[in-house]
């Protein structure tokens, strides 16, 4: 029966570091399991520094996502800027070659 309780233990522990790992929370998440433990003598001590540091992890992670969020929306963006740029060259190409009588446009160097 113990085996089983530590086998439980061990899988949720797992999991919650997965979770934690994905979502970036991995620092936050030791820190918060470490220090009233191992250091439990300078926590409680320590108590308000303590919430202050674990605070100030779990706000550099929500500034790292939202960092993360303001890249991929600035490459999506640039990307959309390169496809009509892409796209205004692509007509300019099409009406000159209609106005030449050319069947064909070319869409070299178009897209990377």
């Amino acid at each position: 029966m113990l085996y089983l309780i530590i086998f439980a233990a061990v899988i949720v522990i797992s999991i919650v570091l997965r979770i934690a790992s994905a979502l970036g929370l991995t620092i936050p998440f030791l820190y918060g399991l470490l220090a009233p433990t191992l250091f439990s003598d300078w926590f409680h001590a320590n108590q308000q520094l303590a919430d202050g540091i674990g605070w100030a992890l779990v706000g550099l992670v929500g500034l790292m996502w939202v960092l993360s969020i303001v890249r991929k929306i600035a490459k999506l963006v640039e990307q959309r800027r390169e496809d009509k740029a892409a796209e205004a060259v692509f007509l300019y190409r099409l009406r000159q070659a209609k106005a030449h009588g050319i069947d064909t446009v070319s869409t070299e160097g178009l897209w990377k």
